[in-house]
């Protein structure tokens, strides 16, 4: 009888995913102990939003970008020279996606 509920649970689409949605709750839940995220959350206002997005350093990132850092986390932006002078020494606006090879602006896509 062992071999055919292995059998059953190995093959049956709605146990393998149910035994998934437990080992995602699972993990979730060890996550939600390691730290308390209500702690280092920090609510932002619109101009606080407009304060960090008006900085040059983040010109040409990804639309949306800050909505992937969380708590005290560091963003660390690696761009290539031409782009880096562009962002630091210039006054030139500076699409968004720019510094992505995702949706990268017109003109700037690599084949």
């Amino acid at each position: 009888m062992s071999d055919l509920e292995s059998l059953a649970q190995a093959n049956n689409p709605t146990l393998v995913q149910s035994s998934a949605q437990v080992e995602a709750s699972r993990g979730a839940t060890y996550q939600a102990r390691l730290l308390p995220f209500d702690d280092y959350s920090m609510p932002m206002t619109k101009e606080d939003m407009r304060k960090i997005n008006g900085r040059r350093e983040v010109q040409g990132m990804r639309e949306g970008w800050f909505k992937s850092v969380k708590g005290l986390f560091t963003v660390m932006r690696v761009l290539p020279p031409d782009l880096y002078d562009k962002v630091m020494n210039t006054d030139e606006p500076i699409p968004p996606n720019s510094s992505t090879s995702l949706n990268p602006p017109p003109g700037n896509q690599k084949l």
